[in-house]
């Protein structure tokens, strides 16, 4: 009995070594790679706020991108991200606009928010922008420290199992009898993609709005998530951030705001092409989304 106590003692020690350690490499990727400025632990009350921003034909990204920043700290908000936008999806539920960065800030509180909003400094700050859009999230920091947690498990039990490596990929060639559209649509994807390696060779941010949809679109989006954390798990990536939706302005409705880093653009094109995720994407569906990918603007401000 002393003997099984004893290696299950040392199994829970191991257990927590290993958690322990991924929390601290994902807070470091966080920090170091993503240019992310998140608190590892927070309050329940905090709430965070995701601003669009469309730059107006006399406005440089940097400084106006810069600009907000400054102002949304000045006004008691905590500046987590602030990424440049080079593709952004549609959604039914929000006008289409060219975003060209969007900005993540946490408040201390919703009607702290709602306070700020009132600010004529803030409010003249988002008028300097040809437009903007705002959409709340509610995030759970215990929830988020159990992402990289999950992704632990998945990756020891590809070992257990003895799982092949998902990466390096296995390229294929994607059909030439696409439709013009969905060829064109990919090709500017991966222009766009090496033309924003200065500020994303080390990393890409994808935001993404998601609406729920009927049983058939919760099970496939279910299938879908589960397989990419399968490869997040091997290639050392994920979700920084993942929350409830809280519609703050205008009436769309999201139920989750999912912000997810990938490691370069050049592993995103390399992705793109694999066998594995042309095999996993078709079966993604959702009630209504609006994603974009973004490269990580802080560290350049």
């Amino acid at each position: 009995m002393r003997i099984a106590f004893k290696v299950i003692a040392a199994l829970l020690v191991v257990a927590l070594a290993a958690i322990a350690a991924q929390e601290y490499r994902y807070a470091k990727l966080r920090h170091d790679v993503v240019a992310d400025r998140q608190a590892i632990f927070h309050s329940a009350s905090v709430f965070h706020v995701v601003t669009l921003l469309t730059l107006s034909t006399e406005q440089e990204l940097l400084s106006a991108v810069g600009s907000f920043v400054d102002v949304s700290e000045d006004v008691g908000g905590h500046i987590v991200y602030a990424g440049k936008v080079f593709q952004s999806g549609s959604s039914r539920q929000v006008a289409d606009e060219n975003w060209h960065a969007f900005v993540l800030v946490q408040f201390p509180s919703q009607d702290a928010y709602v306070k700020v909003e009132e600010d004529p400094a803030y409010q003249q700050a988002r008028a300097q922008f040809a437009s903007s859009y705002a959409h709340g999230m509610q995030r759970s920091a215990t929830f988020n420290l159990f992402i990289p947690v999950v992704l632990l498990s998945k990756r020891v039990m590809d070992y257990v199992t003895f799982t092949p490596n998902r990466y390096p990929f296995e390229r294929v060639e994607l059909s030439d009898d696409l439709p013009a559209e969905v060829s064109d649509q990919r090709d500017l994807l991966l222009e766009r993609l090496a033309a924003n390696r200065e500020y994303g060779r080390d990393a890409v941010v994808i935001l993404n709005f998601h609406k729920e949809g009927d049983t058939s679109e919760r099970e496939s989006m279910g299938n879908y998530g589960d397989a990419m954390f399968d490869l997040m798990a091997e290639s050392g990536n994920g979700p920084v951030h993942l929350g409830r939706g809280v519609t703050v302005e205008g009436d769309a409705s999201f139920d989750n705001v999912v912000i997810v880093y990938y490691p370069g653009v050049d592993y995103l094109a390399e992705m793109l092409h694999s066998k594995y995720f042309i095999g996993i994407i078709g079966g993604k569906r959702l009630g209504d989304a609006m994603g974009m990918l973004s490269v990580p603007l802080l560290p350049h401000l």
